[in-house]
């Protein structure tokens, strides 16, 4: 018989048990179930009508003792007239009580509930004519302690009353309460059944589990110490096995195998040695080789970084020369523009909204490209910085000042105390750090937080802006300083690459870490101040300085 009608026969038998336990818990707990829903049903229509008939014959009784007494002054017709009106709200009462009894008499089995039910009917018609003669005595203005008699009279009757709505309650109750008694039997009687089928279905399935393995492990146990015994070396070892199945065929195939393994052995041995003699020579030769690889991986590498920075050079030139020319051609016709808009304006004034409107638009918009026109001569504008000692936390605060930061977004300052002067320009440090912020800004349509730190790091003070927008893809990441490399809807991509530039020529370095939909970060560094804090300058930073 092969492996897999072994397993398959076994774990058919597990299913099939498993099955048995499951189907024999499914019908236990249905009937218990069906038990408890007939005794709920039969009881729960019988306790709502009980309640009913209660709370009528209160009412009953509050209504005529509250009129019987009411103290008025009112004329005789008045009083009849409200009599009148308590006489039927007694009758809508004793109507209700009627009505619910015919309810309870409907669901009423056994002799006991019947024998309510005429309990029931007796005290009825003496509690609504105790409650009518009550209201009668005070409709024909009878003395006080008649109306007093009455009113005992009606509450002895209603107690009387109570006391068979009461009992025959405590009656449903003890019946629900016996249901759930005989419900709770029968819970412990099916749980007792399905642990002893389970239990019974356990040692089946373990007692054919350890068959079927013993019948399967026997024999992969013995090919895999024959394997073990061939894999350390000694190739005389076989697997003795003698299964008609997979494994047996398995086996023979091994045997096989280890025959022209000890047979390629011998050949392999001498072949070793002489390519051993082969190897020492071409080790020599692999020396020399990769001695002569790695140094020209190294050229190779400094040729690249040179190319690259070549390239980008010659770039952000043509893109200088051209971003300047476009921007002075452009900016001449949208002053234009923008001056036959204002006389525009001035003709019209307020007569005509929608003239306005538009005219609103078109001035937004134009500012908008004298932006962008600004941004360009910015870009082809290379000015030396003029770099002196400035406190970054200064810089940080003013950057923030003509930020608009918009209610959905929370700015967080960590500031670090009594950090070093940094060597920068103000005005371009202040330029970066604005753009940065913005962009997070733009970055939280829907809000977020805007965390900004400083803290000194090596000979470095560390700005960090830390947003929770909405992140750049990891392809885009090499991009983000390239001139006119944008992915907003508005924009020319000039920005970043703009503060990258700044960055550089202030001695600075500016780096960005970033995951989609967690938020990104950017890390501007920037020199301290050498002569204070007696730190030795680059040739990079005397030039700049000096």
């Amino acid at each position: 018989m092969k492996i897999r009608q072994k397993l398959t026969i076994g774990f058919v038998g597990i299913a099939l048990l498993a099955g048995v336990v499951g189907y024999i818990g499914y019908r236990v707990s249905k009937g218990i179930c069906e038990v408890y829903d007939e005794i709920v049903d039969e009881t729960a229509p019988t306790l709502l009508a009980l309640g009913q008939i209660g709370e009528n014959v209160h009412r009953i009784q509050v209504e005529a003792v509250s009129f019987a007494l009411m103290q008025s002054e009112q004329a005789p017709a008045a009083v009849t007239a409200e009599s009148e009106k308590e006489l039927d709200q007694l009758q809508e009462a004793k109507e209700e009580v009627t009505r619910w009894k015919g309810e309870f008499a409907k669901v009423a089995e056994n002799e006991q509930e019947k024998e309510f039910v005429e309990q029931i009917e007796k005290y009825e018609e003496g509690l609504y004519n105790a409650a009518i003669a009550l209201v009668n005595s005070k409709k024909e203005g009878k003395s006080g302690q008649v109306i007093l008699d009455l009113k005992e009279k009606l509450e002895e009757k209603e107690e009387d009353f109570l006391k068979v709505i009461d009992a025959a309650i405590a009656n449903e109750q003890r019946q629900l309460h016996h249901g759930d008694e005989l419900a709770d039997k029968l819970a412990v009687s099916a749980t007792n059944l399905i642990v002893a089928v389970s239990a019974v279905a356990f040692i089946l399935a373990v007692a054919g589990g350890y068959f079927l393995s013993r019948t399967i492990s026997n024999p992969i146990t013995k090919l895999k110490d024959a394997a073990i015994e061939l894999g350390k070396g000694d190739l005389n070892k076989r697997a003795q096995v003698k299964s008609k199945d997979e494994i047996g065929v398995l086996a023979a195939s091994f045997n096989e195998m280890a025959d022209d393994i000890q047979k390629r052995n011998e050949e392999l041995q001498t072949m070793n040695e002489e390519l051993r003699a082969t190897n020492e020579e071409l080790e020599t030769s692999n020396e020399e080789l990769q001695s002569t690889t790695e140094e020209l991986e190294t050229a190779n590498e400094e040729l690249r970084q040179t190319q690259e920075q070549l390239i980008q050079k010659e770039k952000l030139a043509a893109v200088g020369q051209l971003a300047s020319g476009v921007g002075h051609e452009l900016r001449n016709p949208l002053g234009v523009i923008k001056n036959a808009v204002y006389y525009v304006r001035t003709r019209i004034g307020t007569e005509d909204a929608k003239l306005a409107k538009h005219l609103a638009i078109m001035e937004r918009e134009i500012n908008n490209s004298n932006k962008i026109i600004s941004d360009l001569l910015g870009f082809s504008r290379t000015r030396p910085p003029a770099i002196s000692p400035q406190d970054i936390n200064k810089i940080v605060q003013n950057a923030l000042e003509v930020v608009e930061v918009p209610e959905n977004v929370l700015l967080v300052k960590e500031l670090g105390a009594e950090l070093p002067k940094t060597m920068a320009d103000p005005d371009q440090i202040h330029q970066v750090f604005v753009n940065i912020a913005l962009n997070a800004i733009q970055a939280m349509p829907e809000g977020g937080q805007l965390k900004i730190s400083t803290k000194r790091k090596d000979d470095f003070v560390e700005i960090e802006f830390s947003d929770t927008g909405c992140g750049i893809p990891q392809e885009n990441l090499s991009k983000l300083f390239d001139p006119f490399f944008t992915t907003k809807a508005r924009g020319i991509g000039l920005g970043l690459a703009v503060s990258h530039g700044i960055i550089e020529r202030n001695n600075g370095t500016i780096e960005v870490k970033s995951k989609v939909g967690k938020g990104t970060t950017f890390f501007v560094r920037l020199p301290v101040e050498m002569q204070k804090y007696g730190i030795q300058a680059t040739d990079k930073q005397k030039v700049a300085v000096g």
